[in-house]
């Protein structure tokens, strides 16, 4: 039986988790500001994203018909 090196890894992770005593950390203001930050920019790049790809969207849901493609020439 062989072992695979994920398994060693989640095993090792979840040993170094679960053996950790409470931290007393200090968060200032700036990790708040990046958080917000970092929170901030998964939204814009989700609402980026989703405007990118909307009418695929419409289309694969059946809300919208495929617009027939212009000839460039």
């Amino acid at each position: 039986m062989e072992i695979r090196p994920a398994v060693i890894a989640l095993l090792s992770a979840a040993l170094m988790i679960g053996s950790t005593d409470a931290a007393h950390a200090y968060l200032d203001a700036a990790t708040g500001t990046m958080l917000l930050q970092g929170l901030m920019a998964l939204v814009i790049g989700l609402g980026v994203g989703a405007r990118m790809y909307w009418h695929k969207l419409m289309i694969l849901l059946g809300v919208k018909k495929q617009r027939p493609r212009e000839d460039e020439s």
